[in-house]
């Protein structure tokens, strides 16, 4: 602002208490004194000292000073109190922007600012202070007075924050300012509890109603083949796997579904517990077997037919059951899309979907919205040791063959996801284990051969009768069918190597690299227990639901994920039963298995996939500090935009709260800016 611009009272009044310099007004007093008093009575209670009229921060005596309205807590209408306004920090400013000093000097007056510079803070007059085009209010996006360069703001006193020669209206954060947020489309369930917030793409899709006992919401989605269903309805069940059991019965007892990935558990923004599966179906319209479903989950009501999808052969019904036992409420969440979708990742259906069941958009029906940015600088590659403990009994060939079968998937997709990762293949031994002979290696993700190593080594027979197959899973002594155990041994033994200092890397585990285990058996885990678990009283426990709960904390104190291909003997592993000891060693760590009895070679490559997303997510730097409303998520990797894709963009991973990247074109690289821009639910805990 020029000071011939601004009004007569306010020369007067700056003049009075000394509070211009030679190159405009500088707002703040510099004399900490009482000058002015006399000035301030002219307007009488008006500008009392000790009153804050518009609890802006500033009390009247201080706006009138900076001729600001009393009354009004944002006078300029810029989105940032007067209070905040009027009392930011001052810093060094250049007149010439090119000589910007950076980081910013702080200051109280220009006489502590070199030459060509001037001291100054917010104008609480103009809506852009800096004149970058950009509202104060956008670029202090919190509204708290405070330069958060982490949050995605920039400085509202500087025309170019970053020192790139172009405005801050041009700057890679402009994705975090307010009038360029996503906005959820926020749809309450009729009698409900919660809202959804749901993906603008949603608007007009969406049908709410009222069923027997719950309520209901039903989304179509004909052009991306993606039906949706929500239920909110009573329950008196206090563990959530339990209410996941029951809802999951029903859904294969009405689509004759089977599993494909089962129990992976999730915790909500509102720190709520849940449940999330995957299942096939063999065919069916998407809408018909979406409104079957939600007759037998949520009986009655007046629910119009959906529209025709077109039948499908091979549907994936994905399932994520919510708990709210305070309020004696489950929430289910349910898309109903073609396998399909999954296998290709240039189609967004998967995305869609995974936007819904994640949990990310249910909130409290009284939740209102609220804005997070974030920025990062790339720093390292994500990386993952895998360690295979494979069942080599003879009854696990046929299962064996099937994950060589996604061997090739499985390269490609990590490599997708840019994980730079290693596959150690280990007999699901129970004694100690030998690195040294006959010597044990990892297969490298980059090894153009390595698909077919993992192929040959995790049968242990030849792999489709291939006679060049000469491998077998690296021996480990004390039996073929106990992988928990196998787990225990071979991690602590590479751990061990890397704590002496071992050169060798195919002998000790990367430092850098998330650790993921991977069983294979058909065993229930009796051998598991009774081979190696029960035999240490002292460290394990005494009996078996302590022995289940130390191998979980082993798990998690070691930061070791865990996912496999395991029998499934039907029991809850909240109440468990050492006959699923793989199984719920598991579901108790966070992971998720495939029933082994069930799976067919399309169901484990879709199962395989889930976990490489899984592990892309884990081993991510770009892990947000709160839970995002996914569907609102806006990506920029060094200035440029990045499209929400699988194929060539980034996706968002629910489990570890993070951002991955797929594809070559838009993966940072070391030292490049990575910004996020999501919605989240004010008040959330997560």
């Amino acid at each position: 602002m020029n000071r011939s611009n601004r009004p007569l009272a306010a020369v007067f009044a700056a003049l009075l208490l000394g509070c211009t310099d030679d190159t405009g007004p500088v707002f703040g007093r510099e004399d900490g004194g009482n000058a002015g008093d006399a000035a301030l009575a002219l307007d009488g209670g008006r500008c009392a000292r000790g009153v804050d009229t518009d609890f802006d921060g500033a009390d009247n005596a201080a706006e009138c000073l900076a001729n600001t309205d009393p009354t009004n807590a944002d006078t300029d209408g810029d989105g940032i109190r007067d209070g905040a306004e009027i009392n930011y920090a001052r810093v060094c400013v250049a007149q010439d922007r090119s000589q910007q000093r950076r980081p910013v000097v702080a200051c109280t007056n220009s006489t502590m600012c070199q030459l060509g510079e001037t001291c100054r803070g917010l104008d609480p007059l103009a809506r852009d202070s800096d004149g970058d085009e950009v509202a104060d209010g956008q670029e202090d996006l919190l509204g708290d007075g405070r330069f958060d360069p982490g949050r995605g703001e920039t400085d509202p006193r500087l025309w170019d924050t970053d020192g790139d020669g172009r405005p801050d209206s041009q700057t890679s954060t402009s994705i975090c300012r307010r009038d360029n947020l996503v906005e959820p489309l926020r749809t309450p369930l009729v009698s409900g509890t919660f809202q959804l917030g749901l993906d603008p793409r949603w608007r007009d899709r969406v049908r709410t109603g009222e069923a027997t006992s719950a309520t209901v919401a039903l989304l179509d989605d004909p052009t991306h083949r993606v039906a949706g269903l929500a239920i909110e309805r009573s329950t008196t069940q206090t563990d959530v796997r339990m209410e996941a059991a029951a809802a999951e019965t029903t859904l294969t007892s009405a689509l004759t579904a089977v599993p494909i990935l089962v129990g992976q558990t999730i915790t909500t923004h509102e720190m709520l517990p849940a449940v999330n599966s995957l299942y096939r179906v063999a065919s069916g319209d998407l809408g018909a077997l979406r409104d079957t479903l939600r007759t037998r989950l949520a009986p009655g009501g007046n629910f119009a037919p959906s529209p025709s999808y077109g039948s499908a052969t091979n549907v994936y019904v994905e399932i994520t059951t919510v708990l709210r036992t305070d309020r004696g409420k489950a929430t289910l969440l349910v898309t109903v899309i073609p396998a399909e979708a999954v296998t290709d990742p240039s189609t967004p259906t998967a995305i869609i979907a995974d936007d819904f069941t994640n949990t990310t958009g249910l909130a409290d029906a009284d939740r209102v919205l609220d804005a997070s940015c974030q920025r990062f600088t790339a720093d390292r590659e994500s990386a993952a040791d895998f360690l295979w403990l494979v069942d080599t009994s003879g009854s696990m060939s046929d299962d064996q063959e099937r994950l060589g079968r996604t061997a090739q998937r499985f390269f490609r997709d990590l490599d997708a996801a840019g994980v730079d990762f290693r596959v150690g293949v280990m007999q699901a031994g129970s004694m100690a284990l030998d690195l040294d002979r006959p010597g044990f290696s990892f297969i490298s993700g980059v090894d153009p051969g390595g698909a077919r190593q993992l192929a040959w080594q995790v049968t242990y027979t030849t792999f489709n009768s291939e006679t060049r197959d000469v491998f077998r899973p690296y021996p480990l002594a004390g039996g073929e069918e106990e992988p928990i155990a196998a787990t225990v041994i071979t991690y602590e033994a590479l751990r061990a190597r890397a704590q002496m200092g071992e050169l060798d890397p195919n002998r000790r585990l990367r430092e850098n690299a998330v650790t993921v285990a991977f069983f294979v058996t058909d065993e229930p885990g009796t051998n598991d227990d009774s081979r190696f678990f029960a035999s240490n009283a002292t460290r394990w426990g005494a009996d078996y639901p302590t022995r289940l709960g130390r191998v979980v904390e082993f798990f998690r104190e070691n930061n070791i994920q865990t996912f496999g291909l395991v029998a499934d003997g039907r029991t809850n592993c909240a109440t468990p039963n050492v006959t699923d000891f793989p199984k719920c060693a598991i579901l108790n760590n966070g992971g998720a298995f495939i029933p082994i009895t069930t799976a067919t070679d399309a169901e484990v490559s879709a199962a395989m996939n889930r976990i490489v997303d899984a592990v892309a997510g884990a081993t991510s730097q770009f892990r947000l500090d709160r839970t995002p409303i996914s569907a609102t998520l806006q990506v920029t990797v060094g200035g440029r935009t990045v499209p929400r894709s699988r194929a060539d963009g980034f996706d968002y991973d629910a489990a570890s709260r993070s951002v991955v990247f797929y594809g070559n074109s838009f993966r940072p690289r070391r030292g490049v800016e990575v910004v996020v821009s999501y919605r989240v639910w004010a008040g959330s805990l997560g």
